[in-house]
């Protein structure tokens, strides 16, 4: 799925020219100039593809229109040869999305794939080092990409001062983290 701001006639157009059979949206809501920092990354990935089973062939940051058109030709079984192999495109390991808001108060919504089905946990931790909340302790998960919204609150239910802290991802075989920060 394409999202733009242009207007109409430039998407019918980009439409009629490229041949692209998936929805290119006129963007009514402002979500493309929200998630599309003009000289930057987007802080989300904006480029999907999930087949009719609900299985994940591409998630990128970065606009390719070519790729794209090739899995969803390959998916519809219009031009298989143009794609030599879709797994290449999923991700090898685990991935902890930025969280957004960041800064936040008094939520957040923490983001993470994973390529294969595997048991995670997902902490908050101090810069001292101390889990102060767990939101996952060893739990099993399918493949795919998930999001949880956080409160900023311990695992005791207190609220967490004012301050940097870091959320951890880790599975039997990989951890990876992000910086986040608490706002009062």
């Amino acid at each position: 799925m394409g999202i733009s701001n242009e207007p109409i006639e430039v998407i019918e157009n980009f439409i009629e020219d490229q041949g692209i059979t998936f929805p290119v949206l006129k963007d009514n809501a402002g979500v493309y100039g929200s998630y599309n920092i003009p000289g930057g990354q987007s802080p989300f990935p904006r480029d999907y593809i999930i087949d009719k089973n609900g299985i994940l062939h591409l998630a990128k940051t970065e606009y390719d229109p070519g790729t794209m058109i090739n899995i969803i030709e390959s998916l519809l079984g219009i031009d298989a040869s143009s794609v030599n192999d879709l797994n290449l495109l999923a991700p090898e390991t685990i991935q902890l999305h930025p969280n957004y808001p960041n800064p936040f108060n008094p939520a957040t919504t923490l983001q993470f794939t994973l390529p294969k089905s595997e048991k995670i946990s997902l902490d908050i931790v101090n810069l001292a080092g101390s889990v102060v909340a767990t939101i996952y302790e060893n739990t099993y998960f399918v493949a795919g990409s998930y999001s949880v919204e956080w409160n900023g609150q311990t695992n005791h239910g207190q609220k967490l001062p004012t301050g940097h802290y870091i959320i951890r991802l880790r599975s039997h075989q990989s951890l990876t983290s992000r910086k986040l920060l608490i706002l009062k």
